[in-house]
């Protein structure tokens, strides 16, 4: 019997790309953080710069589940996603604490994603909606264990919680939307 190739499809192969490269762009930006965050800081693009990733993660979790014509149930979902993300807008003062929710939010989404292609195409996956989470989270616990030996960064256990957050924002926004717009799914019919 030949082997199955470790990757399912071309869209995986994509998904899991682009999540390498999320990952090695926040890796590499260790030591340029604080030189980009006053940047933005100096131009007053922070706010912009967050509103933008939080839309984007937004737009991948509402566009996942949106049909084309979209049911009250996917609307509904689709604002209540929206207003959670702009609570989280108005609640988070500092910079760092919103880059973490749109980073590993990404991550996250796109680890989902991955899993789901794969098991679309006949693969076991198990946990599709949990895995992400962790993952994202064990990156994020890496991510923070760098900082520690940097001299510019600081160790931050909130950091580790805001990265958990974020990917269990952005797979639950995800998955909730996918469950809504599946036939089976209650208003549906």
């Amino acid at each position: 019997m030949p082997a199955m190739p470790l990757i399912s499809s071309a869209r995986e192969k994509r998904l899991w790309t682009l999540t390498l490269i999320v990952i090695l762009a926040i890796y590499a930006s260790l030591g340029l953080e604080l030189s980009i965050a006053n940047v933005l800081i100096e131009r007053g693009l922070v706010t912009p710069f967050y509103i933008v990733g939080m839309l984007l993660i937004v737009a991948t979790a509402v566009s996942r589940g949106f049909s084309l014509r979209p049911r009250g149930l996917e609307i509904a979902v689709a604002l209540g996603i929206v207003a959670a993300y702009l609570v989280l807008l108005t609640r988070l003062s500092i910079p760092g604490e919103r880059i973490h929710l749109i980073e590993y939010g990404i991550v996250g989404a796109f680890i989902y994603e991955a899993l789901l292609e794969r098991r679309n195409n006949g693969r076991t996956v198990y946990a599709p909606a949990i895995l992400p989470v962790i993952v994202a989270s064990v990156l994020g616990i890496i991510d923070e264990c760098i900082q520690y030996f940097l001299p510019n960064r600081i160790f931050d256990s909130r950091d580790m919680v805001f990265n958990v957050l974020a990917a269990t924002m952005a797979v639950s926004a995800c998955k909730v939307m996918a469950d809504v717009r599946r036939p089976d799914a209650p208003g549906s019919r």
